[in-house]
């Protein structure tokens, strides 16, 4: 049985950088009485092998690759990370519909991050604070760091996860983790 998890949309707001003054979540959550049992992935407080930890971390990650290439189309310098970028932007899109189709078909009341999560905030100014001329190698190398860390979450819940269609989701999502990680590797290499 899956243990609901509430999280303010208060915390979600403080999460994505725009919320409240330390304290003022709380007391809005109080203030504003019982919420609904909904389970909310966030930065993956659970580990990845629970549903909702798993979730946390793949929705993150999808947040992380689609607002790091949207600087990267802005900001790259090669033709090729663009390129890059806007294959990562799609992919991520796509993973993240997939993702919230492997939700509902298990029936899980959990909803995908969708705000910036302090780690993907971490990373994602890595990238937007690169100089110009070093922005296309610090945009791929945090790109096959991303992929690495994606591939073994995916790789762990597919082998060991406890929802079937998240598992299923895992399984056919981690080889297409592994060809974008080598594809940034290759291009990383090339410039």
């Amino acid at each position: 049985m899956h243990r609901p998890i509430l999280i303010a949309a208060a915390a979600a707001l403080v999460l994505a950088g725009c919320g409240p003054a330390p304290g003022e979540g709380e007391q809005a959550l109080k203030a504003a009485g019982p919420q609904p049992s909904l389970t909310v992935a966030a930065a993956a407080p659970a580990g990845p092998a629970t549903a909702e930890g798993f979730i946390a971390r793949v929705s993150a990650g999808n947040v992380f690759e689609m607002e790091a290439g949207q600087a990267a189309l802005s900001k790259a310098a090669d033709p090729r990370v663009k390129a890059f970028a806007q294959t990562m932007i799609d992919a991520h899109a796509a993973s993240a519909a997939d993702l919230q189709k492997a939700i509902a078909a298990s029936g899980l009341a959990v909803m995908p991050v969708k705000a910036q999560t302090p780690a993907v905030i971490k990373r994602l100014d890595e990238v937007n604070l690169a100089k110009t001329e070093v922005f296309d190698k610090t945009y791929l190398r945090t790109q096959v760091i991303a992929h690495e860390q994606a591939l073994e979450v995916l790789r762990r819940y597919a082998e060991a996860g406890e929802v079937k269609p998240l598992k299923d989701f895992a399984a056919k999502a981690a080889p297409a983790a592994a060809e974008r990680q080598a594809m940034a590797e290759r291009l990383a290499a090339s410039l």
